[in-house]
């Protein structure tokens, strides 16, 4: 049981430590350039939303477990964009839509025959994991859109940036993962 915990904990800190680590790059770096590369997108949505591969990711390898791995990171994520009134309705809504879509969209994939996990004997289906983030966009672009009455370009543009940050997550760690292995 202690070791459960222990690794439930282990989880926790590290998916929200990626997903806080990529939100200070997006709000830090990313959509600073943003704003300077794309002036005419004047909205909250990042053409690079690497939280979302995190998420995604996330839901890809512990499943439903990613949604308390992904709380409280994405709590304090939450917090930091949108200040005191995060946590009231509508906007709470957003944020539990945020860690649950995920692991729902792979949840109907899988139900449907879609395989995206890797075993010893069935490579990963990296195309299936990019579906699934896509897929899983769609909900997050309309929902956070619609409640904070953002332009048309924002719904293209958040949608943009969510599979743009899950492919360029995907690529580092392909890339890191294919390093690792050359040193063993």
């Amino acid at each position: 049981m202690k070791s459960r915990v222990l690794g439930l904990a282990t989880e926790t800190v590290i998916a929200s430590g990626f997903y806080l680590a990529s939100f200070a790059m997006v709000l830090g770096v990313l959509f600073p350039a943003q704003r300077v590369l794309v002036p005419g997108l004047d909205g909250y949505s990042s053409l690079l939303f690497l939280p979302h591969g995190v998420r995604v990711l996330t839901a890809w390898l512990l499943g439903w477990r990613s949604v308390f791995a992904l709380a409280p990171g994405a709590a304090l994520a939450h917090a930091w964009l949108l200040g005191d009134g995060a946590f009231e309705w509508p906007l709470v809504g957003v944020f539990l839509l945020g860690i649950t879509v995920a692991p729902l969209t792979f949840t109907i994939l899988r139900s449907i025959g879609w395989k995206s996990a890797s075993s010893e004997h069935d490579p990963v289906c990296w195309r299936t994991v990019l579906a699934a983030g896509a897929i899983a966009s769609i909900p997050n672009t309309l929902v956070a859109n619609t409640l904070f009455n953002a332009p048309s370009q924002d719904y293209v543009a958040y949608f943009v940036g969510d599979f743009f940050g899950l492919l360029t997550l995907m690529v580092i760690m392909i890339l890191g993962l294919r390093a690792w292995r050359m040193t063993l």
